[in-house]
């Protein structure tokens, strides 16, 4: 049926797909394969059946127009596999199938990285990006109750997006390379639990941490946040304090007297501080603006006053 090259000495013979599925039925298709027949497609399943749970290993879906596709583990196989060589684009004789399969039963699906120390590193169904850039390099993937030719029996494993889901061997080498990522990740996880790390004043991406470590992060930013509201208060009560003891109020006649004073002096002070920008002037402006306040919660004052303020207050107490 193949030559030593592997591709196929046949001719593509033109039929009906009721006429292809018919022929099909009378073939001896292996008993690994489960098939299903519809009017708009073929499936040839192989399953996996453990403890009395059953789940699709591979899928070949042949549709009615012969294009032909193979599933494993809901992942499609793409046409640089090996398993295509030699075949037409148009599955469209039996032969071809035969041999699809017979080349199918050579392969297994590569077991990724099932290791149950690498479990709590990425959710089912969840992706793992690489420190240099957003993209999704590796996945968990979901139970499909699987078995491997080995006699090896995995739940749920970690894959690279690289992978060959059909290999010979039991890892494909870009789950093999990225096994030892996940040492190192796993590592560097293990490193920050033991030095108590505070994710609420990391670049740890949300989308990396599991449920745990969003809710260690969610109590961190309350406990914060708490502390933060305390110290604030205590300020506020501080400064009444010191302004209740220390502060100079200026009666309402008074406030207007030197209201009018600052604004007749106002172009003298302009000459003597001709730019704009200094400080003086920076002072001056902002006294002027607060004066015309009704009330003194609406003023807004500029950053650099109240830095001043800050320098004033730690070079003296008593300023």
């Amino acid at each position: 049926m193949e030559c030593s090259s592997g591709l196929l000495k046949m001719e593509v013979e033109t039929t009906t797909f009721s006429d292809f599925a018919v022929e099909l039925k009378l073939q001896n298709i292996s008993s690994q394969f489960v098939v299903k027949e519809s009017e708009q497609s073929i499936q040839m399943l192989q399953l996996y059946v453990n403890d009395s749970l059953t789940a699709i290993k591979l899928s070949v879906e042949i549709k009615s127009d012969f294009t032909c596709s193979v599933y494993v583990h809901r992942k499609c196989i793409p046409r640089s596999h090996q398993i295509w060589t030699g075949l037409p684009q148009h599955i469209n004789r039996v032969a071809y199938v035969l041999v699809l399969l017979e080349r199918l039963l050579k392969f297994d699906v590569c077991i990724g990285n099932p290791e149950v120390e690498f479990s709590n590193l990425v959710p089912i169904r969840s992706g793992l990006s690489s420190n240099n850039s957003p993209e999704i390099v590796a996945y968990r993937e979901g139970d499909f109750n699987a078995t491997h030719a080995s006699g090896e029996r995995y739940n749920s494993t970690i894959r690279s997006v690289k992978r060959d889901m059909l290999s010979t061997s039991k890892k494909c080498t870009a789950c093999k390379k990225y096994f030892y990522l996940l040492q190192s990740r796993k590592n560097r996880v293990k490193s920050r639990l033991n030095s108590c790390r505070k994710y609420s004043h990391t670049n740890f991406k949300h989308r990396d941490m599991t449920k745990q470590k969003l809710n260690m992060k969610l109590n961190e930013q309350k406990h914060e946040i708490k502390n933060l509201q305390t110290e604030l208060w205590k300020q506020r009560r501080e400064f009444d304090k010191i302004i209740t003891a220390n502060g100079i109020s200026v009666e309402g006649s008074e406030h207007h007297e030197l209201k009018d004073l600052m604004a007749s002096c106002e172009t003298e002070f302009e000459k003597s501080f001709p730019i704009s920008t200094s400080r003086q002037r920076l002072f001056w402006e902002q006294q002027m603006s607060f004066a015309k306040k009704k009330d003194s919660r609406g003023m807004r004052w500029h950053p650099m006053i109240i830095r001043w303020c800050l320098y004033l207050r730690q070079k003296s107490e008593t300023a």
